[in-house]
């Protein structure tokens, strides 16, 4: 996909592209490559002035390899990030948890997931909602809810939310 927007010339995607690049180097803990792929991102995006969620929250990932790296980063455009997001998505909560250590964004994120969950189930079984059933036996329900929760970023969310509020 690179390669054609190279081709094309099209600023915006390879900038998307290449911060979605990072963002996976990030997940696959490469936090040197997630810094190098990320940073190419926001030069473009920043000489285009682009905006947008897409192109502002590669920024707290960015932050976050720093931090992981011990490597220095600006703490204080967090809370800018933030208040310029049109949407904060479970993922971007998560990252943020991470970032600043502050439980809220873990909570958020957590909430989050259980509403998409609800509304897997609620959507592919016509059924009520997830919440609203007494007793669930999650294994024997809606099996999309459970390999969503299989996916890495909610099982890690699930997984920090129990250790943190449920000790």
């Amino acid at each position: 996909a690179l390669v054609i927007q190279k081709k094309l010339n099209d600023k915006k995607w390879i900038s998307l592209t290449l911060a979605s690049i990072g963002k996976i180097y990030f997940f696959k803990s490469d936090y040197t490559k997630a810094i190098k792929m990320i940073n190419e991102s926001l030069e473009i995006t920043n000489n285009l002035q682009l905006g947008g969620n897409e192109l502002k929250s590669p920024n707290l990932y960015l932050y976050l390899s720093c931090k992981y790296l011990n490597k220095k980063y600006n703490k204080d455009s967090i809370s800018d990030i933030i208040n310029s997001l049109t949407k904060i998505t479970y993922r971007v909560n998560y990252i943020l948890y991470l970032l600043l250590e502050d439980s809220s964004y873990l909570e958020r994120s957590y909430q989050q997931i259980q509403k998409i969950a609800d509304d897997l189930h609620f959507y592919s079984r016509g059924n009520p909602r997830v919440s609203d059933i007494p007793g669930l036996n999650w294994e024997d329900k809606n099996k999309n809810v459970l390999k969503f929760f299989s996916y890495p970023i909610p099982k890690a969310i699930i997984e920090e939310y129990n250790k943190v509020f449920k000790k």
